[in-house]
């Protein structure tokens, strides 16, 4: 399986250190978006999602598809969420849906709480009509597709996400079994309905979720289409 380097590189994820095969990289993760009309443009890397929630001196972001809590960096554009978001007159601690485009970065050393923040680099917008759906979550199943097919299946390629943004896609020859292969690296969305695997920087997978029955229709250098299908 061949990977491929994203079109215009932005920005390094500090200390994301990825891995191919069994190998742990030593080297920082390199990453970068693609370019899409419907998202902000410029420094801009990822798409996160999720339950914004604002407090007397910090401010969270449940993640709808990982489950994760990201705190929020209190810089980049963060001012203009918080800004937003008192316009919106909320509740106390009230939890408003929110789509931004950033990055993660590591935590202040003196800072308590998960290793990473949210350095948020532009606001998508607020919208007090949506809340996150758990069945969207990708971190708790396993995603599957065989070659050629389910029914003469000669291998089986199965993902798995973590909602520390990392994943590892294992691939097995189903008879005699053998691993064929085993990537590990990062995954995020580039958009509401697009993600990528990125091993590297460079990309093994990118694609759509299908919302509907959460299967995820990926791409790669190999492939034109391939349906991994979500397995409990």
């Amino acid at each position: 399986m061949k990977t491929r380097k994203l079109i215009g590189l932005l920005f390094i994820l500090p200390l994301l250190a990825a891995c191919t095969g069994n190998k742990q990289s030593d080297e920082t993760a390199q990453t970068e978006t693609f370019t899409k009309d419907t998202i902000p443009t410029g420094p801009n890397i990822f798409y996160f999602n999720g339950d914004f929630t604002y407090y007397a001196d910090a401010a969270t972001l449940k993640d709808c598809i990982s489950g994760a809590i990201l705190p929020v960096a209190m810089k980049g554009e963060y001012l203009k969420v918080e800004k937003k978001y008192q316009e919106m007159k909320p509740r106390e601690a009230e939890a408003i849906n929110c789509g931004v485009m950033g990055y993660l970065i590591p935590k202040e050393t003196d800072e308590e709480g998960p290793d990473m923040q949210l350095l948020i680099t532009g606001l998508v917008g607020f919208d007090r009509a949506v809340s996150c759906n758990p069945e969207n979550i990708i971190t708790d199943a396993v995603y599957a597709t065989y070659h050629p097919d389910e029914k003469e299946a000669q291998t089986k390629t199965s993902i798995t996400f973590d909602n520390d943004y990392t994943f590892q896609c294992t691939t097995y020859q189903l008879s005699p079994v053998k691993l064929v292969s085993d990537y590990k690296g990062h995954w995020f969305r580039t958009a509401k309905d697009n993600i990528v695997l990125l091993v590297n920087g460079e990309v093994l997978y990118e694609g759509t979720i299908d919302y509907s029955n959460m299967n995820l229709i990926l791409q790669n250098d190999d492939e034109k289409e391939v349906v991994f299908k979500k397995k409990a």
